[in-house]
């Protein structure tokens, strides 16, 4: 006997078909030349309250509390993403600081170990 209830599967299918479909229209409408945010992440450490959305819209129709719900992953993501950003560039600058010192002074000044 089947159960007319949609499986975890049907959910997780559901899941990954929202993130791609999310990081489509981003790029689509130009806001994005390329995916640069990880919504997986906000989505898998919020997946309970992920999953009660999605119910919701089966069984009261509530799209909008799902639409709240990723814009507010959106918002996380961004920010991780811009911490990220900024993270790698401060690396980029403290390499070239030090590739400068070695080129101007010799090969004397890289640290070692």
């Amino acid at each position: 006997m089947r159960s007319s209830k949609p499986s975890i599967l049907f959910w997780m299918a559901m899941a990954v078909l929202g993130r791609l479909l999310i990081a489509t229209l981003f790029e689509h409408w130009g806001l994005l030349a390329e995916p640069l945010m990880y919504l997986s992440g906000y989505l898998k450490q919020h997946q309970a309250e992920y999953y009660r959305r999605l119910s919701n819209i089966r069984t009261e129709g509530d799209w909008e509390s799902l639409g709240d719900f990723l814009l507010e992953g959106v918002c996380v993501a961004a920010a991780d993403a811009e911490h990220s950003i900024i993270e790698v560039a401060s690396l980029v600058a403290a390499d070239r600081k030090r590739l400068l010192r070695v080129t101007k002074g010799g090969a004397s000044q890289l640290p070692t170990g």
